[in-house]
């Protein structure tokens, strides 16, 4: 019999996120995400910027990391997204394989602007509002404004540039949500899912106590597999350069 192993909630969901992102990986390592879940890890690293170990990788700031229909993207960004990719990788306990996460970086990049371009294109665009609030939100995840400054400024970003990102970032979020339609995910799915990944885990959490998670987790795959079609036929009309 297998050994089982003991897992903390924490521990589980990690795990469980983990296979999300082996299911769904194949199509996004190939066309890359539209940069959503970028984001969120970069927002996540943020706090814990100056940490993490050494990230291999990076380019010079000012170099042209790829061209979308006339749009530069530079190695600053480049290196912020390698970041970010790299420290998820070790978070999760996986080697990291540094051309692989160069590749993840610039696609999901690529896939963000082409996404942000088509948004734009259809009319979406965030309020003052929403980007205040927004940032509000983010600001009480730290224990104070200067906690929120120091890491504002770990990061190379004034107020402006800021703004200017959840800009960006908020009017991908509404494209996404009206444009990208997929099937909820049921109860039973979810049930299946979790007795796929619990069998041999020994003092498993509850169902229930990871049950929104999971369910979160299959909703959100199947989203970047949406996305990454659309990316996919953005690509093809489009004007894409990659020089990395």
């Amino acid at each position: 019999m297998a050994m089982k192993r003991r897992l903390s909630i924490l521990a589980f969901v990690m795990i469980l996120a983990l296979a999300l992102s082996a299911c769904g990986g194949d199509e996004s390592n190939k066309e890359g995400s539209d940069g959503n879940d970028t984001e969120a890890q970069a927002d996540g690293q943020s706090q814990e910027s100056g940490q993490g170990s050494e990230v291999k990788g990076q380019v010079a700031k000012g170099k042209t990391v790829a061209t979308v229909n006339g749009e530069k993207i530079k190695g600053s960004e480049f290196n912020t997204v390698l970041q970010a990719v790299q420290q998820q990788s070790q978070k999760t306990g996986q080697k990291v394989d540094v051309e692989q996460a160069k590749n993840q970086a610039v696609q999901s990049l690529v896939g963000q602007e082409l996404i942000l371009q088509d948004a734009k294109a259809k009319g979406y665009e965030a309020s003052e509002e929403d980007i205040n609030n927004r940032i509000e939100k983010t600001k009480s995840q730290f224990e104070s404004d200067e906690q929120f400054k120091k890491v504002m400024k770990q990061q190379g970003l004034t107020m402006e540039k800021y703004k200017n990102q959840l800009s960006e970032q908020l009017t991908v979020e509404q494209y996404t949500e009206k444009e990208i339609d997929t099937e909820k995910v049921t109860d039973k799915e979810a049930k299946d899912y979790y007795d796929k990944y619990s069998k041999d885990a020994e003092d498993a959490p509850k169902y229930e106590k990871v049950k929104s998670q999971i369910k979160q987790g299959l909703q959100e795959q199947r989203k970047q597999k949406a996305r990454a079609e659309i990316v996919k036929d953005l690509k093809k009309d489009g004007d894409v350069e990659v020089n990395i």
